[in-house]
């Protein structure tokens, strides 16, 4: 999904996940698939990126959205059949961490290239879960928060107005309008974000992090706005909001992707005269950029390391 995550997360380990969801821990020795046919997927996978093989696609996304808005998680067992990264059909299993729950929803994570690669080095891997290894994404199922640890939309506009009015005086925002003063947005017809952060995060943080985040947006959107002279939307997509926070971001003005959009909307919208934002997602964005056919005009993010 494109959520936010902590920069100083580690990386999931989405291996371990499948074996502790599983009832023992480890598939059955008789299911266990074969070592040449892992080092069989390892390689097609391979092949597949040298040869310059999408991974993601427009088509592709706008397939998951049709399947998870129709997803009935009550059913057992739960599968979905979606496109693998070869082109070929792979059903998918939705994995329930606890018996099922009405309340429940489904959540998308991205498996990127080196994630896929890594999963497939697992000796314990039974013949399904391989077959599941040449699809890119993963599907769980999970429950809301208690809305007792949630604050509401009032609390929010309070602590998110505090948030623009200490990011304004920032040298932070001098440097970032800077910046921007000296690019030529003149081509930008929408901005969108992703992974910018649910404001919960910020109960958890001295900095106040997903405020920040969405105060900068606001600042871009204001810069190409002042620039093109045309009202700019601005779209934001986490599929971690809240619905305090959600309220909030719209009455500043941000379009937030919702319900089966949430997860995969915001890919299918860039086009070459986007502005991209994207900080700490956990989705791969620069991957999934990386395959279509064109370019964001702007793409601003973490910084890069390596």
């Amino acid at each position: 999904m494109s959520g936010s995550r902590d920069p100083n997360d580690s990386p999931s380990d989405l291996l371990q996940e499948r074996l502790n969801e599983t009832s023992l821990g480890m598939p059955p020795e008789d299911s266990l698939a074969s070592e040449d046919s892992m080092r069989s997927t390892e390689a097609k996978i391979h092949r597949l990126f040298d040869e310059g093989k999408p991974f993601y696609t427009v088509d592709r996304f706008l397939d998951i959205e049709s399947k998870l808005s129709s997803l009935d998680l009550s059913k057992a067992p739960c599968q979905v059949e979606l496109q693998g990264i070869d082109g070929e059909p792979v059903t998918i299993s939705v994995g329930l961490n606890r018996p099922y729950q009405p309340d429940m929803y489904p959540v998308l994570e991205f498996k990127p290239y080196q994630e896929m690669l890594r999963i497939v080095h697992h000796r314990w891997f039974d013949k399904k879960a391989r077959d599941e290894i040449m699809c890119n994404v993963l599907l769980k199922a999970t429950s809301p928060q208690p809305a007792a640890s949630l604050k509401d939309a009032a609390h929010w506009e309070v602590e998110f107005s505090k948030t623009i009015d200490r990011w304004a005086k920032s040298p932070e925002h001098e440097e970032l309008v800077s910046i921007l003063d000296r690019c030529d947005l003149s081509s930008i017809t929408k901005i969108i974000c992703f992974g910018l952060g649910d404001f919960h995060r910020d109960l958890h943080s001295p900095v106040n992090r997903s405020s920040l985040h969405h105060a900068a947006a606001l600042t871009v959107a204001q810069q190409v706005r002042d620039k093109t002279k045309k009202p700019t939307p601005l779209f934001t997509q986490d599929p971690a909001y809240c619905d305090g926070p959600k309220e909030v971001l719209k009455n500043h003005g941000f379009h937030v992707y919702e319900g089966a959009a949430r997860f995969t909307r915001g890919f299918v919208d860039i086009d070459e005269n986007t502005l991209v934002m994207s900080m700490f997602p956990t989705a791969p964005v620069r991957e999934i950029i990386a395959d279509f056919n064109f370019r964001p005009a702007v793409l601003i993010c973490n910084r890069l390391i390596g």
